[in-house]
């Protein structure tokens, strides 16, 4: 959608603060901060009661020549958005007012927060009772170290009050927090300039057409074309993502005798760290077994599935010989049924769960999973106003015509014994692709050269994988 504009340029100050608070009509809010001792010097500490872990900056962890080692964090940023990232654990020693070391386990992060800037605090320790004006001297500059509540016995606790500012103390020493009217921060001002003040105008017609073309016009266009089928040129992806998808189109291999793709999984880790999880799988057979038992119709409709698949190549047994020879790495996956009260034909559909976590191994997080290669929906439900008639069509079984290599199938193993509960099951491996990943959805063949092409298709199988 276009729209014309007429921009403006204007200058605006805007205050900084590090200290919490900057609204003129609100009291400084002081942190709970420390200068405390370490073993190559002093460090900034911020104490946050409201934080589960310990972090130091990169740049002082360095200072200090800590030795850490790696880490992956999960953190929960407002809104529960949750980021990951790769860190590194250090052991920090802090020495206190008696010289007594105290080790703290800290992450590395870039930075921590905004810098402390300078609060005038002229007068504030007559508030309280034998206290020095230098006993409460507030640091300033860069944020050095963050200690959460997993060390709360280092934490400053209360030891007088004038209001709603805190008087605290630990074995560092003392500090204050809180809000007081007569504490001032001494602001820092920085101006931006060349702000954009965008007005619009009245829409003109071709704006009217523009928005007729949603969904169809492709963006960026590429000369004359409004099919809205362009190649991945048009499509916005991240790096992360465009290496994915080359590893992805890298693993795939048209078999032209055969006339069938072979796609090799996009490993991103190494399969060999994969733990073999018989045990668990053959506890989560007993459970579907029993919960199978209960309704024979739901058992009858399980077992005509896993005889389906078999007949069809999906899947296929194992043999002792494969057992006892085969010397690479091997994971289970457990499956369970989906009820589906509402369809006749196939009232319970199999469910292979490869997002079981087994000591900390999830089969999903081991592949790539590159950018999602499906058309965009109100781009499909747009273009059905082009014509005056449409049609919607979907290929039966796509996924399972796509074979797998031994490493992925022997990582893709299941027991199975045909409802006979009183033998050991037997150990079948799944040899074609059931999982609507981006292998699958890059493979469409071109009657024209063979090669693949985006798909949108989704499948009708009765198998399903779950994704994490």
């Amino acid at each position: 959608m276009k729209r014309n504009y007429r921009q403006e340029e204007q200058e605006v100050d805007v205050p900084a603060s590090a200290n919490m608070c900057n609204n003129r009509d609100v009291d400084t809010c002081l942190l709970q901060v420390q200068r405390i001792r370490t073993k190559k010097g002093w460090a900034n500490v911020l104490w946050d009661n409201g934080a589960s872990l310990c972090f130091i900056t990169n740049k002082k962890a360095k200072e200090e020549k800590l030795k850490g080692i790696r880490a992956e964090l999960s953190i929960v940023k407002v809104g529960g958005v949750n980021e990951k990232l790769v860190s590194y654990k250090f052991k920090l020693t802090l020495i206190d007012k008696r010289g007594q070391e105290l080790q703290i386990d800290v992450y590395g992060i870039d930075k921590i927060t905004s810098n402390i800037q300078e609060v005038n605090l002229d007068g504030v320790h007559r508030l309280f009772k034998d206290v020095t004006k230098e006993e409460i001297a507030r640091p300033t500059g860069e944020i050095d170290v963050l200690i959460g509540f997993e060390y709360a016995g280092f934490h400053p606790q209360r030891e007088q009050f004038a209001g709603h500012l805190l008087l605290l103390r630990n074995q560092f020493g003392r500090c204050i927090g809180g809000t007081q009217p007569q504490i001032k921060e001494i602001n820092e001002r920085h101006k931006l300039n060349s702000v954009q003040v965008l007005h619009t105008t009245s829409p003109s017609v071709e704006d009217f057409y523009n928005i007729e073309n949603l969904g169809i016009e492709c963006t960026p266009r590429c000369g004359g074309c409004k099919c809205g089928r362009c190649p991945l040129g048009s499509k916005k992806y991240t790096i992360k993502e465009e290496k994915e998808l080359a590893l992805i189109e890298k693993n795939l291999d048209y078999d032209k005798e055969a006339k069938r793709w072979i796609a090799e999984h996009p490993w991103i880790k190494d399969p060999y760290d994969l733990p073999d999880n018989r045990r668990i799988a053959f506890t989560k057979l007993i459970s579907t077994e029993k919960r199978l038992a209960k309704n024979t119709e739901h058992a009858k409709v399980y077992k005509e599935q896993v005889q389906n698949m078999i007949d069809r190549g999906v899947t296929r047994k194992l043999t002792e010989e494969e057992l006892r020879n085969y010397e690479g790495p091997i994971h289970y996956i457990s499956h369970h049924e989906v009820l589906k009260p509402d369809s006749k034909s196939t009232p319970v559909r199999i469910v292979f769960n490869s997002s079981a976590n087994y000591m900390g191994h999830v089969l999903n997080e081991y592949w790539a999973k590159g950018p999602d290669l499906l058309n965009n929906i109100l781009a499909v439900l747009i273009r059905f106003r082009e014509y005056e008639i449409a049609f919607i069509s979907d290929i039966k079984k796509m996924y399972h015509t796509v074979a797998t290599k031994i490493l992925d199938q022997h990582t893709h193993r299941f027991l199975w014994r045909d409802m006979e509960t009183t033998r050991e099951p037997d150990t079948y491996v799944i040899q074609r692709q059931t999982i609507r990943r981006g292998s699958n959805r890059r493979i469409e063949k071109d009657r024209g050269n063979g090669k693949g092409s985006v798909s949108g298709s989704h499948p009708s199988d009765t198998q399903q994988h779950i994704h994490g």
